[in-house]
């Protein structure tokens, strides 16, 4: 067994391969020098042995990304019609 979270001491070893269960179940994928990859939906996690970190590449979901955009509409929407009314002289806040 490799303790990844042993901080004490001299570990040495290597993975011949890395299993996860929960959430992000399945096989790791070996790329070559200690290096592990799964990719769950639309996320990719890497690990790295020599140096035992983790690192994900999240992609939005969809959601995020209409909500994103009817925030950027309303805003555009709120500037133009701002705009309109100090072009036509009135003003509601004299």
């Amino acid at each position: 067994m490799f303790d990844l979270f042993s901080f004490t001491g001299v570990t040495s070893g290597t993975f011949s391969s890395v299993v996860s269960g929960g959430f992000y179940a399945g096989s790791w994928v070996d790329e070559g020098s200690g290096s592990f990859s799964l990719t769950q939906g639309a996320q990719r996690i890497s690990f790295a042995q020599n140096t035992g970190d983790f690192t994900t590449m999240v992609v939005p979901e969809p959601g995020t990304m209409a909500m994103l955009a009817a925030g950027l509409a309303a805003a555009g929407l709120a500037k133009w019609r701002r705009k309109r009314r100090s072009e036509n002289g009135i003003n509601l806040w004299a």
